[in-house]
């Protein structure tokens, strides 16, 4: 009985094309494997600008330090060299008006590395 039941249902599908139908099928089951590779490709590219972020932090970090130590060994050098004297390092960077003039700055946590024109001694 449920046979015959089966077939009436299925008599009332006869016109559409199987094949069509399965390839319905397999173009879904190949779309959520696309979705599927396209949100690992999200999440590693967010991975992957979480990792430059960090590094381009550590970097600025390191450069700046590497900055007020080099400042510090130039200060004492300078003393022992001119007795009495006093020279120090300056952090030329690039104004935020962008006006074309060059703004000093001894303070080099302030200063990010991609304003950072140069150096300039003090004495």
């Amino acid at each position: 009985r449920e046979l015959t039941d089966a077939s009436r249902a299925l008599l009332a599908y006869q016109h559409v094309n199987r094949k069509a139908v399965e390839q319905y099928e397999n173009f879904s089951e190949q779309l959520v494997d696309v979705r599927r590779r396209l949100e690992e490709i999200d999440e590693g590219e967010t991975a992957i600008a979480d990792a430059l972020q960090r590094i381009d932090a550590q970097k600025e970090e390191a450069v700046l330090q590497m900055l007020r130590r080099v400042d510090g060994h130039f200060q004492q050098v300078f003393s022992e060299m001119v007795p009495g004297g006093a020279g120090k390092l300056r952090v030329i960077r690039r104004p935020a008006d962008m006006d074309g003039d060059v703004e000093m700055s001894g303070d080099m946590e302030a200063a990010a590395l991609g304003d950072i024109l140069g150096v300039r001694i003090e004495v």
